[in-house]
């Protein structure tokens, strides 16, 4: 195979020494990768279009779940990465699935923040910014404070006990800080207006009604992203050719979609 690179279990193996911390589940990162090995065979060789090959043979062979599937291309793209190639990896908002949850694609998260700024909703704006681009989940955006936006990362242990730092895009800081300044916050960035932290399901619904307006389901909201920054941040492997691609789509996402882009 032309540009072709060896993938056997000792080459799995030392991927996963080389990850191994308390904050990496090294046995569902290990069924990943025999998932892989079960794929290509006696090849022992993997290249530029396996990727492609190996989620198709998830969904359409074993019709697993799509968070498997998810979990499972993350994995793969942070080999490639460590084979030293990482434009091999897939982009995952290119996933299509037949079953499971409703997986926001990239352009209808854009219709969201095109809506969300339509109706002057900065809070959901900045909610959906932070969960598509930053990777941030509901909880941890309703508990963000200001303390957060200025050291750039929130802070979150684990089951396994391990304070991890999930950082947050530069661009986004920015429009963190402009949401400070403009409302005098000291703690939470979220307050009802009796100035007590919004709860989920008053935020969810606010996301809710924007959906609606233009048709998109969002309950269980999930963001596809290519590059799954949030397990990358947590695991200490923000990798150099992958953070520069997705600094270079955040751009283009700044420019199209920013709060002052209006």
């Amino acid at each position: 195979m032309d540009n072709a690179v060896k993938f056997d279990k000792d080459v799995s193996r030392a991927f996963l020494n080389s990850i191994s911390d308390d904050s990496v589940n090294i046995k569902r990162y290990q069924r990943a990768l025999d998932c892989l090995l079960e794929m290509i065979g006696d090849a022992c060789q993997i290249q530029e279009d396996t990727g492609l090959e190996f989620r198709n043979w998830m969904i359409n062979k074993h019709d697993w779940k799509p968070q498997t599937v998810l979990f499972r291309m993350n994995v793969y793209n942070l080999l490639v990465s460590y084979l030293d190639h990482p434009e091999w990896a897939v982009k995952l908002d290119q996933m299509e699935y037949s079953k499971g949850k409703k997986e926001i694609n990239r352009e209808e998260y854009g219709i969201l923040l095109q809506q969300a700024k339509k109706e002057n909703n900065h809070m959901a704006y900045l909610f959906l910014r932070l969960m598509g681009s930053a990777g941030l989940r509901s909880q941890e955006i309703l508990d963000m404070t200001v303390d957060d936006v200025r050291r750039g990362y929130i802070v979150r242990t684990r089951w396994s006990k391990v304070p991890t730092k999930i950082y947050i895009p530069s661009c986004l800081i920015r429009e963190l800080h402009l949401w400070i300044e403009e409302r005098g916050l000291t703690d939470y960035l979220f307050l009802s207006t009796k100035g007590t932290p919004i709860l989920g399901q008053s935020l969810n619904d606010k996301i809710s009604r924007i959906g609606k307006s233009v048709h998109i389901e969002c309950s269980g909201l999930s963001i596809l992203r290519y590059y799954d920054r949030r397990r990358a941040s947590i695991q200490n492997m923000l990798i150099p050719e992958l953070e520069s691609r997705y600094d270079e789509e955040l751009a283009k996402e700044q420019m199209a979609y920013g709060w002052e882009a209006r």
